[in-house]
């Protein structure tokens, strides 16, 4: 297969590798064809079929889920965790607070913070300051969260809201 060279794109003042070189290809990609494979309230998946700038054909298959947002509650110098069983891991983990909006809505990523951070851990922010965006699994996922820090903790002792079983954590 042959491809164009790709474009190197240096992102920091040095320009020696130990500053770290980011290799953004100079390929692209025309999708010929969707199809649906599954959808729940959840997520979507579909295969593509594509064309790649050299003429070769292939599929992507590609998991579309809606934005979601990730909140890391900081209390003075604590942080706020929650432990949640995963099922697609078969374990269970701990974890910033972190969903998306029922029924693959988009909503105002703010908001969907605040209602994240209620909703898992009980406790509300006065301050959600942005903090950056995240690829969860570009290779096969469409999903994009927004990370957010939050602080000026108020309300009342931590706890499960949402029905979910779990724990609380401050570490």
């Amino acid at each position: 297969m042959s491809c164009e060279p790709a474009q190197v794109v240096d992102l920091t003042t040095g320009d020696d590798e130990t500053h770290g070189r980011y290799v953004i290809p100079s390929v692209l990609v025309e999708r010929l064809s969707t199809r649906q494979m599954y959808a729940n309230p959840w997520m979507v998946v579909r295969e593509d079929r594509i064309r790649r700038s050299d003429g070769s054909e292939g599929i992507f298959g590609v998991v579309d889920k809606p934005g979601y947002a990730l909140v890391i509650p900081l209390d003075g110098d604590r942080l706020h965790l929650v432990e949640q069983f995963r099922y697609p891991l078969g374990m269970r983990r701990w974890e910033f607070p972190q969903g998306t909006a029922p029924d693959r809505a988009e909503v105002d990523p703010i908001e969907l913070a605040h209602r994240e951070l209620t909703e898992e851990t009980g406790l509300r922010a006065e301050t959600m300051t942005p903090l950056g965006l995240m690829d969860t699994a570009p290779g096969m996922s469409s999903q994009r969260g927004r990370v957010f820090l939050a602080t000026g903790r108020c309300g009342s002792t931590p706890s499960r809201t949402c029905g979910r079983p779990g724990s609380l954590a401050t570490r």
